[in-house]
């Protein structure tokens, strides 16, 4: 479940990331609509990712696989806890899902706080993919 965890992770980090750079060159009046969407697909994987991350740390605790069941309790309630919980589920996943829901279907032409929801958003996912990586990778070696 590793690899369809970090493409989804990819997906999301890519969606963020052009997001990021429509917002950034100012082409929101242009394709504000096209952002929006970006979005909700932001969004929508966000949703499988946390699905594919429940199973991921599932099947690590029913693992007969000698030390997967400890790298599980690792993350979760061991040193990468807090990294884990704050930087992946709170971070990179909860709080990007509300702030994109929260404007879902609003246009981002003329609104602020559309905009800097997106932004928040994107930056915010992008920082906790790169935690998830990091949380993961370590994870597996401690």
């Amino acid at each position: 479940l590793l690899p369809p965890l970090f493409v989804a992770s990819a997906i999301s980090t890519g969606a963020a990331v052009l997001i990021l750079a429509g917002l950034v060159t100012r082409m929101k009046k242009i394709h504000g609509r096209t952002i929006g969407r970006m979005m909700q697909v932001d969004a929508i994987v966000i949703v499988a990712e946390l699905v594919i991350l429940s199973f991921y740390l599932f099947s690590l605790y029913k693992s007969g696989i000698p030390g997967a069941s400890e790298s599980m309790r690792v993350l979760t309630t061991g040193v990468l806890a807090v990294p884990f919980w704050a930087g992946v589920v709170l971070l990179a996943l909860l709080l990007p899902f509300v702030l994109d829901v929260a404007h879902w279907g609003k246009k981002l032409e003329g609104h602020r706080t559309v905009f800097a929801t997106a932004s928040v958003s994107s930056v915010c996912v992008i920082l906790g993919g790169l935690i998830l990586r990091i949380v993961i990778v370590m994870g597996g070696k401690i």
